[in-house]
C-alpha cells in the first residue's frame, strides 16, 4: 500500500469546494487533492472527513474514498477514528490541521495525544499545519495569556516534531518558527485556475451585473473597489481596516461571515456584531458567506485585495485566489515576511515594484497605498500574474507529488 495515502482532515461536502460549514483550509485540502488524483490515477487517496449527519458516510468522489467518519467535539467517534487509522493496511498518513478543527481545547489535547497509538503502530505521520504562530503577543492584549499560550504553542511544536517524519508549511519563514527546521518542507499555497470570461480594461470601466449582487447598482459599478474576503476574525485586523476607510477611497467590500468552528463562542459573535455595525455606520458593504458560485463575482469587480491581518502564521487562501484572479493587492506588515519566500522576490523584480509598495501600515496608508495602485495598477497586476505563474497549481502539485513519493 505504499501509494496510499491517508488524509485526516476537515473537508466539504459532496460536490462542493466552498462549504459554509467548514473553514478555508478545507477547500484548498479539496482543491490539491482533487488535482493530484487526476494528474496520477495510480495515486490512491483516502480522506478521514468530518461528518455532520448521524450515520457514517462513505463514497467516492474524483476518485478518492472519502469516509465521514468523526465530528467536532465528539470524543467517540474521534476514538473510533484513531482505531480505524490503526487498522489501515497504508501506512502514510496526513493530518491536515487548524486550530480547532476538532473541537475545543480539552478535545484537542485528547486528539493528539491520542496519535501516539497511531504512530507506534508503524504509521509515518506528516503534519500539515494550517497555523504556525510565532508569538501570541500579536493576538492577545493580556501579557498573562499571551505568555501561557506561547508556553503551550512551544510544548505543541516540540509534540509534533516529535511524532512527524515531516511536516508541511506553505510559506519558506514558517519553515524557522518550528524546532525542527530539517523535519519541515516548505509546499507554497497553491494559486488555483480560474477563467476569465471578460477581463477589465481599466479602472472604473462599468462592469456588468450579475444577479444576486450586493452593493451594485443597476447600471453597474463605476467606482474603484476594495475587497476583502474570508471568514471574519479578529486577527485579520478588520476593524483596523474600518477605521482607515473612508468613502473618498472607492467601495469596500467585506465578503464572508462568521468562522462555524467559533459561532458558539459569545466573544466571537460579540465581535461579529461589533464589525457589522462599524461597518454599517460607514456604508461598507457586508455579504455574509459567499456561496461558491458568487465568488467570482466579488473577486472580478474589486481593483484590489486587502488583507489588513495582524499576525502572519500561515498561507491565505483568500490572497492565492487573487493571485489566481490577478488582482493588485495590499497586505499589512505584519505580512511581510511573505516576501522571505523566493517566489515573491522574483515576482517584486519581473513586477518593477518594491516591497513597500505592497506591505503597508493600513493605518496611516491607505489612501496613499490606493493612489499608487491606480498609479502603477499594471505592475501591480504584473506581480500577481508572475506569483499566479510560479504557484500554479501545476507546479505545487508536483512539489507535494514529490513529498508523497518520499
Amino acid at each position: 500500500m505504499k501509494n496510499t495515502h491517508i488524509f485526516f482532515t476537515s473537508y466539504p461536502r459532496k460536490g462542493q469546494i466552498h462549504d459554509e460549514k467548514i473553514v478555508g483550509g478545507a477547500s484548498y485540502t479539496k482543491t490539491l487533492l482533487t488535482y493530484l488524483k487526476k494528474s496520477d490515477p495510480r495515486l490512491s487517496i483516502i480522506v478521514y472527513a468530518e461528518s455532520f449527519v448521524k450515520k457514517y458516510q462513505e463514497y467516492v468522489e474524483n476518485g478518492i474514498v472519502v469516509k465521514r467518519i468523526w465530528k467536532r467535539n465528539n470524543l467517540y467517534s474521534l476514538v473510533k477514528s484513531i482505531v480505524s487509522l490503526i487498522q489501515e493496511q497504508a501506512q502514510n498518513i496526513y493530518f491536515s490541521y487548524e486550530i480547532n478543527m476538532v473541537g475545543g481545547t480539552v478535545m484537542n489535547i485528547l486528539f493528539l495525544l491520542s496519535l501516539l497509538f497511531v504512530k507506534f503502530s508503524g504509521k509515518k505521520l506528516t503534519f500539515i499545519p494550517h497555523q504556525v504562530v510565532e508569538d501570541f503577543s500579536n493576538l492577545e492584549r493580556s501579557t498573562l495569556k499571551s505568555t501561557i499560550l506561547n508556553a503551550m504553542k512551544s510544548v505543541l511544536f516540540q509534540y509534533i516534531s516529535l511524532i512527524s517524519e515531516k511536516i508541511i508549511v506553505f510559506e519558506e519563514y514558517l519553515r524557522n518558527v518550528l524546532p525542527s527546521p530539517s523535519k519541515v518542507v516548505t509546499v507554497p499555497l497553491a494559486v488555483p485556475a480560474m477563467s476569465f470570461p471578460w477581463k477589465r480594461e481599466s479602472t472604473g470601466s462599468p462592469i456588468p451585473t450579475s444577479p444576486g449582487f450586493v452593493g451594485r447598482g443597476k447600471s453597474g459599478m463605476t467606482s474603484f473597489t476594495m475587497l476583502f474576503f474570508g471568514f471574519l476574525s479578529p486577527y485579520k485586523g478588520l476593524d483596523e481596516l474600518i477605521d482607515a476607510y473612508n468613502p473618498t477611497m472607492g467601495k469596500l467590500i467585506i465578503a464572508g461571515g462568521g468562522n462555524p468552528n467559533h459561532m458558539k463562542n459569545k466573544t466571537y459573535r460579540t465581535y461579529i456584531e461589533d464589525i457589522k455595525e462599524k461597518a454599517l455606520k460607514k456604508g461598507i458593504t457586508m455579504t455574509g458567506f459567499v456561496p461558491e458560485k458568487k465568488i467570482k463575482t466579488y473577486y472580478e469587480v474589486a481593483d484590489v485585495v486587502l488583507l489588513p491581518y495582524r499576525i502572519f502564521f500561515s498561507s491565505s487562501f483568500p490572497l492565492s485566489l487573487a493571485f489566481s484572479y490577478e488582482k493588485p493587492v495590499l497586505i499589512s506588515k505584519q505580512l511581510k515576511n511573505y516576501f522571505k519566500s523566493v517566489d515573491f522576490q522574483k515576482a517584486l523584480k519581473a513586477s518593477g515594484l518594491k516591497e513597500k509598495d505592497i506591505v503597508i501600515d493600513f493605518k496611516k496608508d491607505l489612501t496613499s497605498a490606493i493612489k499608487n495602485i491606480q498609479k502603477k495598477n499594471e505592475q501591480f497586476v504584473k506581480f500577481s500574474q508572475e506569483i499566479k505563474k510560479l504557484r500554479s497549481i501545476e507546479n505545487i502539485a508536483k512539489k507535494f507529488a514529490n513529498v508523497l513519493s518520499e
